[in-house]
């Protein structure tokens, strides 16, 4: 008798031992649905299926089975979505960025502003998005979106901040050679008049 077989036995052996257990799973249906097997509409009370409540042979390996099955399902469903620290996510956003990982920079940036947007840098995290749109990608269209929602968040953000978002705003899209106040004008020399000496 191989293993498989001896184990199929001892299962029904139990399952015998254990009789039949009636178990009743509710399963909710829509007010407006209607039962198949009768045609009425079931509109004042609930419904629950024929084949919800039925009988079924249990042994104490399948109800551990299940058991077990639930406690993990539990397990998993509590678990849910933990933000990660802010710390963690402000300092591998400057890392990446001063890696030139701009895409990951970028993504830990936004995830500081989605998880902590009371922080105080997290105006500093939206306005990284804009620059790093603006100087590194050169994407003039997302970095006018990051700097309009940065100014439009961020009202009471650092001065500083907000007037390069501005200024950013205003350039954007512009060689830097073709700012005016970056190149140098010619200012007309003017004689000096040579010193005398003192005595």
């Amino acid at each position: 008798m191989s293993r498989l077989e001896y184990e199929n036995e001892y299962e029904n052996e139990n399952e015998k031992e254990a009789g039949s257990i009636p178990i009743a799973i509710p399963i909710p249906i829509p007010i407006a649905m209607r039962r198949w097997d009768v045609g009425e509409s079931l509109l004042s009370e609930p419904f629950f299926p024929y084949f919800a409540l039925h009988e079924q042979p249990r042994s104490w390996r399948t109800t551990m089975r299940h058991f077990l099955l639930l406690a993990c399902l539990l397990t998993f469903l509590s678990c849910g979505e933990q933000k990660p620290p802010a710390r963690e996510l402000l300092t591998k956003g400057e890392l990446y960025y001063k890696e030139r990982k701009l895409v990951e920079a970028m993504d830990q940036f936004q995830q500081f502003v989605e998880y902590y947007p009371d922080s105080s840098q997290a105006a500093r995290c939206a306005f990284m998005i804009g620059f790093i749109h603006a100087n590194d990608f050169q994407d003039t269209l997302r970095a006018r979106e990051a700097y309009q929602k940065f100014l439009a968040d961020f009202l009471d953000a650092d001065p500083g901040l907000r007037t390069s978002a501005e200024w950013e705003l205003k350039h954007l899209g512009q060689d830097i050679s073709d700012l005016d106040f970056l190149s140098p004008e010619p200012t007309p020399l003017e004689p000096v008049a040579p010193e005398t000496p003192q005595p």
